[in-house]
């Protein structure tokens, strides 16, 4: 049995070399133009100098918002720790301009 076997392999393998082509080798291309990138032509100012002033202060801390409430459990499940990360914190900058910092939810 073990020699039908061992034949069938060794047909199967030379059928699969026989029937791959080689593969053609790629084609010299030229390098790429210059181009100009529509991202960095800003041609307008903006509006508010274009930054955040430092210090950043935080306006009012009730004010955060919260994800909801994650479990987070040891690996050997001794421990369990229940936290609920900070969804938004406002900010206030140098100039009195909001500035509102939000955070992903943890996986």
């Amino acid at each position: 049995m073990s020699k039908d076997l061992t034949e069938a392999l060794r047909r199967l393998t030379e059928e699969a070399n026989a029937a791959a082509k080689p593969v053609e080798p790629m084609k010299n291309r030229a390098a790429a133009g210059a181009a100009k990138s529509a991202a960095l032509n800003n041609n307008s100012k903006p509006a508010s100098g274009g930054g955040i002033a430092s210090p950043l202060v935080e306006a009012n801390y009730a004010a955060r918002t919260w994800h909801t409430e994650k479990v987070l459990v040891s690996t050997d499940g001794i421990l369990a720790l229940r936290i609920k990360p900070v969804k938004t914190v406002d900010f206030l900058d140098a100039n009195s301009d909001a500035v509102q910092i939000e955070f992903k939810s943890p996986p």
